[in-house]
Order: C-alpha cells, then sequence, then structure tokens
C-alpha cells in the first residue's frame, strides 16, 4: 500500500465540550503520517488550549459579526494542508479505530473521495434535524456526505461554496460525483450532535 500525508480540517468554535475526544480518536489512529488543522473562529472557552496541546496548527479567524458558514473555514485549512489526501471532519465526530489506514487503502487502490458513515450517538432534536437535511437534499435520510477526497479534486471543484450556509458537504459531494471515483469506507465516525 503507498503512504499518503493526510490533513484532518476541523473547524471550531467553542467547542471545547467534544474536541478532546475528537482528538483522542485522531491520535488513536494505526496509520501516520497526518497532520491536523484547527480553524477556530475566535474561541472564547479553551478550545485553542485543548488542540495546542494535542501538537495541532491551529489557524485563528476572526469572529464575523454575522453568521460565516463552516465551509469557509475548511476552505482556509485546506489552503493551509500539506496532504494529497484532505479528511474534512467536525469537531463532535469521534473515528473509529483503522479508519486512517482504510481511507489510505482505499484512496491507493482506486478512489478519489470517500465517505465515511456517521453513526449518531445522539437521538435529540438535531440527529432528528441532519435526517430531515438529508431527505431534502438527496431524499434519503442514510445517504452520507464524501469528507474525504484527494487534494487534487479538491481544487478541481474549487473548494466549497462559501455561498452554502448549510449542507455545504452535500453541495460538494455533488461536484465530486460528477467528476470523480467515490468509494465507500466500512470504519465510520461517532457523530455526538448537539443535544436539544
Amino acid at each position: 500500500m503507498k503512504s499518503h500525508f493526510i490533513t484532518i480540517i476541523i473547524p471550531t468554535y467553542n467547542s471545547q465540550k467534544h474536541i478532546k475526544a475528537c482528538l483522542e480518536s485522531i491520535k488513536n489512529q494505526d496509520y501516520k503520517p497526518f497532520e491536523v488543522i484547527i480553524v477556530d473562529q475566535s474561541s472564547t472557552d479553551d478550545t485553542i488550549k485543548i488542540a495546542k496541546e494535542y501538537g495541532c496548527k491551529t489557524i485563528i479567524r476572526p469572529r464575523p459579526q454575522f453568521y460565516s458558514p463552516p465551509s469557509v473555514s475548511r476552505n482556509v485549512g485546506a489552503k493551509e494542508a500539506k496532504g494529497e489526501i484532505l479528511y474534512h471532519v467536525d469537531s463532535d465526530m469521534m473515528l473509529e479505530k483503522g479508519l486512517l489506514s482504510e481511507i489510505v487503502k482505499l484512496i491507493s487502490e482506486r478512489y478519489d473521495v470517500l465517505i465515511v458513515h456517521e453513526k449518531d450517538i445522539t437521538k435529540g432534536f438535531w440527529s432528528k434535524c441532519k435526517a430531515f437535511e438529508r431527505r431534502c437534499y438527496w431524499g434519503d435520510d442514510k445517504i452520507e456526505s464524501a469528507r474525504v477526497v484527494k487534494r487534487s479534486l479538491f481544487e478541481q471543484v474549487g473548494g466549497y461554496d462559501e455561498n452554502v450556509s448549510s449542507g455545504e458537504d452535500f453541495n460538494i459531494h455533488k461536484k465530486y460525483k460528477s467528476i470523480g471515483k467515490v468509494g465507500f469506507c466500512k470504519a465510520a465516525v461517532r457523530h455526538n450532535l448537539s443535544e436539544l
């Protein structure tokens, strides 16, 4: 299996509640080399402190007066990335063991883009919203978005559309599908959606 450098990009804002578990799950992966880039919107909690304890590269963006979608932070992280594989992760996700190894194996074999299944570990309001969002975009609440991509393809499609305020991952997935080969990972992430 060919070795690939992976950049994991995590947008954050006041994410101290979940970021440690996320970074711990990344640290415990059996595949190296990788880097983690935290793109933070001027958190007022200990998010940056925790990220630095884990050796993450941190980029602090000024907090805008009005809402700034995650797509902006994802693009900022991608511009700073050294990896030939980009993996866009949310701060409330935890990677299952062996996920990075599987990503490299599948990309090495034949895929340009990978879908990583998200296991929702909460059953509250936001969990229902996520299912509704999937039905709206895809007509199916079981569909996942592509979060792993070869950097070359990410650049080819122009990155995330920063005018999309929600569902930016589904939006870019459509672009990937039109020109790249999409695969599926067996390993998953556990997604701890905010509880309401």
